[in-house]
């Protein structure tokens, strides 16, 4: 906090918020993204980090605000640039999505895809075609992102990316594919061997495991 410092503040407070909801803390986490937002209204940010901050701001359900950042991040965005104009594909795609517009969500990120590859996009985009109901794609958008850990690691993209295979194995489980499934909720909580038990991810990728488990017949009495 302090003068001249609105971006390093605002991007740690959405750092902190992607903890707290990981901590289920979403009350505090829901605090932290309108703090950052807050401050979005007081200083310039640049195209990405809007795209950023919108995509917080709509996965937590504050879609009017996050419509704001949206409307913002098209003035700002130079016709010239195509990372801005992704971004504003982007960004428009997880505001559809926060909509309920799940088909205009998937073509409004694939054509942000087409340009940006990043996996904060890949991550949107296969929530999108999961919602419109292509299952199989989704899932394996889902399960590419942990594929090179050194291209989501360390920026706002490794929350989304830690947290992919459980969405991933939610879709195999879904499509009855209980062995796809079960291997993806088993990367999540090998890959967090040693993060806290009360984590949301884990909690959720041990329960559905067991729940895989009992379904295939396979769950032993020692079993997580």
């Amino acid at each position: 906090q302090g003068p001249d410092h609105a971006l390093t503040e605002a991007r740690n407070r959405l750092f902190l918020a992607s903890a707290q909801q990981e901590k289920g803390w979403r009350d505090s986490a829901t605090a932290q993204i309108r703090s950052a937002h807050a401050l979005f209204r007081r200083a310039y940010f640049e195209p990405m980090f809007l795209w950023y901050l919108g995509k917080a701001l709509a996965r937590d359900g504050q879609v009017t605000l996050a419509s704001e950042v949206l409307d913002t991040l098209r003035r700002r965005a130079r016709a010239d640039n195509p990372q801005d104009r992704a971004n504003v594909l982007a960004l428009g795609g997880e505001v559809a999505l926060a909509q309920g517009r799940a088909d205009s969500a998937a073509h409004l990120l694939q054509l942000a895809y087409a340009t940006d590859t990043s996996s904060l996009v890949k991550e949107s985009l296969a929530s999108a075609v999961a919602r419109a109901g292509g299952l199989a794609e989704a899932a394996r958008l889902y399960e590419s992102l942990l594929s090179k850990p050194a291209v989501w690691y360390g920026w706002e993209a490794e929350q989304y990316a830690l947290a992919a295979p459980l969405a991933a194995g939610a879709l195999y489980e879904r499509a009855n594919d209980l062995p796809h499934a079960r291997a993806a909720y088993e990367q999540v909580l090998t890959r967090w061997a040693q993060g806290d038990t009360d984590l949301v991810t884990v909690r959720a990728s041990r329960a559905a495991l067991e729940r895989v488990r009992r379904q295939s017949g396979s769950l032993t009495p020692n079993a997580r």
